[in-house]
């Protein structure tokens, strides 16, 4: 009966280590399954009748992506050719499935530069409209996409636009280059106008030379930091407080007040500054390269979109880059295929994750796509086989460890079991020893 009582507990505590060991295992595949939920590509359209370009990407209220870029497709049908073509504003799903898209119908080098989306739940989008000239140009939609107002700014020569914010106020500040005003070449141009649309003032900044703007934000103080050809601090009306000759893509004011420059010449570069646009460091993070966008994450450091080439620029591939708070690399990832690739744009997203856009001649129907890629928190996608083998590695240390685990405890079971009895036994055979030894 006491053989039968022992052999039946044993049996049921080794089959509960086994149901939990089990069970374990599930949960780390299901947990590992849930990440992957969080990482995905997609290409946008990717047709062979279409061209579609991505520059902006911003996450939405509701959690999903809104996109500006530009859309060109030509098709044949009914013995007529048609034609859709001009900027665009794409919209996603928090999983990356498509929502909707407008065309503003113009030409098809007529672009969206950046969006962002305004505190009633729309978007405004900056870019440049072609007529006989090019011109600023500034469109705001509804939340479903729809044109509500646009105007242009420009004059007799060329003039671009390349960021736009909302302002504090309700209204618009516009960052870009213009041809037509100020010194002879390229100068920086800066405009606000009301919620409307409508232009309170403009400034230009820049001398002979070549002193482009590429983007805007609005500080702390209520005035504007400009990144470009040069770094540009003005006031609240735009005037100038100084400037320092720090050439970058994108400029962005920092926790600690000073503002993270993430510059392009040939190579990637982040810069920091303090509030008064001193350089307090300066890194090198990839030769051979173009940073287009930088976002300080949550952690205090910084994240970098970009693209970069190996041997010579084509092909060349999107690059993702994580920093700490001090500049130095954390990690760089790699995506793109055979063709060209190009970062243009990223921001840290609500989970942690990190969501990118840019153009890719790699993937899609031919010719040039838009690419939108959301990663997890360590900058791995969906069918990245680095993280897949990384992922597969952590499956099976964990299995290995819940096994180990199960053995150590059948073992320490069974002695629990067993150790007593084999004591008592010994010590009687060690008694019964002793005592024929005396005799």
């Amino acid at each position: 009966m006491c053989k039968k009582a022992t052999s039946l507990t044993a049996r049921k505590f080794c089959t509960a280590v086994f149901i939990i060991f089990l069970f374990s295992v599930i949960a780390v595949s299901g947990a590992a399954g849930e990440s992957q939920e969080e990482r995905w590509e997609k290409v946008l359209f990717g047709e062979s009748s279409d061209s579609v370009g991505a520059y902006c990407v911003e996450q939405t209220t509701d959690g999903g992506y809104v996109v500006t870029g530009y859309y060109h497709k030509r098709w044949e049908a009914g013995g007529e050719y048609h034609l859709i073509e001009g900027a665009c504003l794409i919209k996603t799903a928090a999983n990356g499935t498509f929502e909707w898209m407008k065309v503003f119908d113009a030409s098809n080098v007529d672009t969206g530069r950046s969006v962002r989306q305004t505190s009633d739940g729309g978007y405004i989008i900056t870019g440049t409209y072609t007529g006989d000239e090019r011109d600023v140009w500034l469109i705001k939609t509804d939340n479903a996409g729809n044109m509500e107002w646009n105007t242009t700014f420009g004059g007799g020569d060329d003039d671009f636009s390349y960021s736009v914010e909302q302002t504090s106020d309700g209204g618009y500040i516009v960052a870009g280059s213009t041809y037509s005003y100020g010194a002879a070449g390229e100068n920086i141009w800066l405009i606000k106008t009301d919620s409307s649309g409508i232009m309170e003032w403009n400034k230009v900044f820049g001398d002979s030379g070549h002193e482009g703007g590429r983007s805007v934000e609005q500080t702390n103080d209520g005035g504007y930091i400009i990144g470009g050809d040069w770094l540009v601090k003005t006031d609240s009306k735009g005037n100038e407080e100084w400037i320092k000759e720090i050439e970058g893509e994108d400029v962005r004011q920092t926790k600690d007040g000073g503002y993270i420059i993430a510059g392009s010449g040939y190579d990637i570069q982040l810069t920091k500054t303090d509030f008064e646009g001193n350089v307090e460091w300066s890194r090198k993070l990839a030769g051979s390269g173009y940073g287009n966008s930088v976002r300080q994450t949550s952690d205090g450091g910084y994240i970098i979109t970009g693209y970069g080439g190996g041997d010579g620029w084509i092909p060349c591939s999107m690059v993702l880059i994580k920093t700490d708070s001090e500049g130095n690399k954390e990690w760089n990832r790699i995506f793109g295929g055979g063709g060209e690739d190009r970062g243009f744009s990223v921001r840290q997203t609500n989970d942690g994750g990190y969501i990118l856009t840019g153009v890719t001649h790699s993937y899609g129907g031919g010719g040039e796509d838009a690419l939108l890629i959301k990663t997890d928190s360590d900058g791995y996608k969906d069918d990245d086989r680095t993280n897949f083998k990384t992922l597969e590695m952590s499956r099976l240390k964990n299995s290995v460890s819940f096994l180990f685990f199960a053995i150590i405890v059948t073992i320490l079971g069974l002695l629990k079991l067993f150790a007593l009895p084999f004591i008592l036994i010994l010590t009687v055979l060690i008694l019964v020893y002793m005592w024929r030894e005396r005799r």
